[in-house]
């Protein structure tokens, strides 16, 4: 006994010391599965070697509610469990995850949304492999039998499909395609045929390779669930479930898809970072008259900060409605939906009151503020060119409307147009929480996502595994979001921008552009909006808790050992009766992750991000009566030991400068929309799938972030109504500058 618990002791210091390195996992299981012979292991993949975000035993190909992949996020965890369990060196390769992400990012905006799909097997220690004297287990390590009787693993199928984007690429209508070029395997596996069933009732659906499949949903917006059936060429056949995110046009919308036009495409300077699209919707005004579906009197939109411009090219503006872009037809719908929850009909004063004709300017929102207002400027001349005199032969003066980042653009190529003494052939500016001193996104979030993006727990970091962590870091990094936010946060250190500061003395600096020196004035009135938290209340009080998640992400069983300590013989009636008892020892791993996110503090220094990653390695004896020495029922155990080895542990304070900024009223946004999301919520309606009633919820995973104050401002309001009065300052909270 005392040599077993120098053993243990003995392995704890090695798991001590090799923690200090991000794959500590790695070294630990490489120390115990160091001497068996790996090519034992029937598919060279051992589940008890890799990492285990998910349960893959759920992923086994046999339909049930539980096997359910339901985004490019759940399919990458997956993957990253497979590949860690890789043990021996010689076995069939499966493709890394960078390699996946390079494979699919130039497909996520097609117009068909195509299926991925890993067919492979793994093997899993047999639970009673030492017990059973097929291998041995001595200094730390798993040694094999010679000689044993059976082979102590056994092999599993695996199967996960899924969209490999999110959300479906056209407005109320899931379209998917089948490419065979993503269809991985590590154990041969190809697929003969693809069946879709949308859950609707017409079953499963053939999907031919190259081609497509489609279903239109008409109840409601949020994620619709189908199945997903391969048939392989050895006749074998996996199922799964899996979603996708579709947008349903508001019931009694104003405005059907076919009443949107597009003018024309504007190009300017480069295809991609330089391009933009405007479409129109006419005025029901004047539909059956002579000015019938001309461009009158034009209301002109300019989009915000749109982050699916991410991996946007060229190619996305050929259409009007694109993978989840925002356009002219999630415009009409936010409004229509002012009228549906609010009674107010805004498309309807606009249109049968006001008379205006929509523009909606879509443009590359990651240039930078000066070559985006340079792209706004180019397709206002042109949509000035295109307009034509009103019924009473005058020709009406544009409304331009810019959301956040859209007022700044707007703002600016207008008065670089009046500098230049250009005619901008507009009465009015109307600019809602454009934050034309700064917008802030908490500092907590920003050092959070790069923290726990940054962790590695088997071969890949969370962030090449998490969608909207791999999105965030390419959008952090963006000049226009440098340019936009007062604080950004790379590599742990917070920087300021200046580029919205009234103090900039750059020429090209924003105010230094908006601000019209002595002679000049504009022929517009500028008008500047906030939503102010509606009754400009502040949303959440300083240094207030925004998110947490507190929860074991990974558990194993490192080694296990009984031994009998005696039996029970006694008879009931003339049947003999036997009880072995036994005593054993168990060493388990656990992986718990603790993440936080804090708002600001009023004032001074305080934490305002926490991720932190420990393993935790507990002994347990355990006690067991054994009937007849067949199963054995644990009727007791007691923790004998306990370390926590902490992996990772990232705690970042706030500047001792910084004021509260998520805190003030202003303009809000949801923390929550921004975060990663592992958890997936399925709403009806759907009767089956195959042969699984489906009816309620089903959640991808059990690990739930709670968001406790997610609503933060994001555009306060001195800085949506760009505010210089030092006297308003102190009613609305300070400036961000100065």
């Amino acid at each position: 006994m005392k040599k077993l618990i120098l053993i243990i002791l003995c392995f704890l210091q090695i798991i001590k010391v090799s923690s200090q390195t991000p794959t500590a996992d790695r070294v630990a299981l490489d120390n115990i599965y160091q001497y068996i012979n790996k090519s034992a292991i029937p598919t060279g993949y051992l589940n008890d070697y890799g990492a285990a975000f998910l349960k893959k035993t759920r992923y086994n190909g046999q339909m049930t509610d539980s096997n359910f992949i339901p985004n490019i996020n759940v399919f990458r965890l997956t993957l990253n469990d497979l590949l860690s369990a890789k043990i021996n060196p010689t076995a069939p390769n499966l493709p890394s995850i960078e390699s996946v992400n390079n494979t699919i990012d130039p497909m996520l905006y097609n117009a068909a949304t195509p299926l991925i799909f890993n067919i492979s097997r793994y093997d899993t220690l047999h639970e009673m492999a030492v017990i059973n004297n097929l291998l041995s287990f001595s200094n730390g390590s798993y040694y094999d039998v010679a000689g044993r009787s059976q082979s102590p693993y056994q092999t599993v199928n695996f199967f996960a499909a899924c969209p490999i984007n999110d959300e479906a690429t056209a407005t109320g209508t899931i379209t998917l395609t089948y490419n065979s070029s993503l269809v991985y395997s590590n154990c041969g596996k190809q697929i003969s045929t693809v069946a879709i069933d949308f859950g609707l009732g017409a079953g499963y659906q053939t999907l031919a390779s190259g081609a497509t499949l489609s279903q239109t949903y008409t109840d409601s917006t949020g994620y619709k669930a189908f199945g997903i059936k391969v048939t392989c060429t050895d006749a074998t056949v996996y199922e799964c479930i899996s979603t996708q995110y579709v947008t349903v046009p508001a019931v009694g919308a104003r405005y059907a898809a076919s009443n949107i036009a597009s003018l024309t495409q504007f190009p300017i300077g480069t295809p991609t970072m330089l391009t933009a699209y405007a479409t129109v919707v006419y005025s029901n005004l004047r539909k059956n008259t002579p000015l019938a579906n001309q461009l009158v009197k034009p209301l002109i939109m300019v989009e915000g900060l749109d982050e699916n411009d991410l991996r946007k090219t060229s190619i996305f503006f050929q259409g009007i409605v694109l993978a989840g872009n925002k356009n002219m037809r999630t415009l009409l719908d936010d409004w229509d939906d002012l009228r549906d929850n609010r009674g107010y009909d805004f498309n309807g004063q606009l249109d049968d009151i006001a008379g205006y004709d929509l523009v909606y300017i879509d443009y590359h929102t990651l240039s930078t503020i000066p070559n985006s207002a340079d792209v706004f400027i180019g397709l206002l001349n042109q949509i000035n060119a295109l307009k034509v005199n009103n019924a009473s032969g005058v020709k009406e003066q544009n409304v331009v409307l810019g959301i956040e980042l859209g007022g700044l653009v707007a703002r600016y190529g207008l008065a670089k147009m009046t500098k230049a003494g250009q005619n901008t052939d507009t009465r009015l500016l109307i600019t809602h929480d454009a934050p034309h001193q700064g917008a802030y996104m908490p500092l907590g979030y920003q050092h959070l996502a790069e923290d726990f993006g940054g962790m590695q727990l088997g071969f890949t970091r969370f962030k090449d595994m998490i969608e909207d962590f791999r999105n965030f870091e390419i959008l952090k990094n963006t000049e226009v979001f440098k340019q936009m936010h007062v604080y950004t946060v790379n590599n742990g250190i917070v920087f300021t921008y200046t580029f919205l500061s009234p103090t900039d003395p750059n020429p090209n600096a924003y105010h230094q552009m908006v601000t019209f020196p002595a002679g000049i004035t504009p022929s517009y009135q500028f008008v500047a909006t906030s939503q102010g938290s509606q009754c400009g209340t502040q949303v959440l009080s300083p240094g207030e808790n925004m998110l947490k998640f507190d929860n074991e992400i990974q558990s194993f069983n490192l080694w296990s050992k009984s031994w009998k300590i005696g039996s029970i013989k006694f008879k009931i009636g003339p049947v003999p009766v036997w009880i072995d008892l036994k005593m054993g020892l168990s060493l388990d791993a656990k992986f718990k992750l603790k993440l936080g996110v804090n708002a600001l503090p009023a004032a001074g220094i305080a934490e305002i991000s926490k991720a932190q990653l420990d393993l935790d390695l507990v002994l347990k004896t355990k006690f067991s009566a054994c009937p007849y020495s067949f199963v054995c029922i644990t009727v007791g155990s007691v923790k004998t030991a306990t370390q926590t080895i902490n992996i990772y542990n990232y705690v970042r304070s706030s500047p001792f400068d910084a004021k509260p900024f998520e805190s003030y009223a202003g303009g809000t946004k949801n923390l929550s929309n921004v975060s990663f999301r592992i958890t997936r919520l399925i709403e009806p309606p759907f009767s089956s799938i195959g042969n699984i009633p489906v009816n309620g919820v089903i959640v991808s995973s059990p690990y739930f972030v709670n968001y406790s104050k997610p609503t933060y401002s994001y555009v306060s309001r001195v800085s949506a109504l760009d505010i210089q009065n030092p006297l308003l300052s102190v009613e609305l909270g300070s400036p961000l500058y100065g």
